[in-house]
């Protein structure tokens, strides 16, 4: 679950020679047995310190690849291929989705951030789907646009969680791409394999809407899975090129 707490603590009892069975939130093995304590409460986002950016911006150069930003915690997808579902069924959060960062919050980050570091051109929201919450998209995309912060930002998403007035709502506030992934080509292995619960119809549908709205798009194929074919993989290709994406990440 959320390491605020149970870090530290584990740290401690570890500095201390204590039992760490004592400490929530972690999981450990002892004499080749897993061991597993009691989970710990959500942390509230909003109450955490502001992110410690100097260490990134030490190195010369970093402000090239733009800041990491973290803006949420929790997802709503269940891919086959990513642990996320196993995280909720064990942490308890099955039915929390996302739970973001309060926009107070973010945008007093971002801006002592353009304060002390003035190469920090690009912001990269990248992980998590940013416009899961259409309110909290809103919300966001008002404040960054209203802040006259100079720099613009990065997000990844679903295309299901697109429409032209989320678009709209991010070119207006300066975002200069979108992420997403359609992962295969194929709508059957998209979702009965990969369970990333994509119609080809969404796809199409989200990706328009972007594109009306003049945002660059890079989009996100995976080949070589179990039961592709290279019909298959070329098929991925096809609907990366047919979807006109700016950048096509494998």
């Amino acid at each position: 679950g959320d390491v605020e707490k149970s870090l530290p603590d584990a740290a401690r009892c570890i500095e201390n020679n204590g039992d760490l069975r004592q400490v929530d939130g972690i999981s450990f093995w002892d004499n080749g047995v897993l061991v597993r304590t009691k989970t710990v409460a959500p942390t509230d986002l909003g109450s955490l310190p502001p992110p410690y950016f100097d260490p990134f911006f030490a190195s010369p150069g970093a402000f090239r690849l733009g800041l990491r930003f973290a803006f949420s915690r929790g997802c709503i997808n269940r891919c086959s291929f990513c642990y996320m579902h196993k995280y909720k069924e064990y942490t308890g959060t099955e039915g929390m989705g996302v739970r973001y960062y309060p926009v107070p919050y973010l945008m007093d980050a971002l801006k002592q951030a353009a304060k002390h570091h003035s190469d920090c051109k690009v912001v990269y929201f990248t992980y998590g789907t940013f416009t899961a919450s259409k309110e909290f998209t809103r919300e966001f995309c008002q404040a960054f646009r209203d802040s006259g912060l100079p720099m613009s930002f990065v997000i990844a998403t679903r295309l299901d969680r697109v429409d032209e007035e989320i678009a709209r709502w991010l070119k207006e506030a300066n975002c200069s791409k979108v992420s997403v992934a359609i992962e295969s080509g194929v709508e059957r292995l998209r979702n009965k394999v990969l369970r990333k619960g994509l119609t080809d119809k969404m796809i199409f549908e989200g990706m328009a809407a972007l594109h009306k709205h003049g945002l660059r798009v890079g989009t996100g194929i995976m080949l070589g899975f179990p039961g592709e074919t290279i019909d298959d993989a070329f098929a991925s290709l096809d609907m990366a090129h047919a979807l006109k994406a700016d950048f096509i990440n494998v």
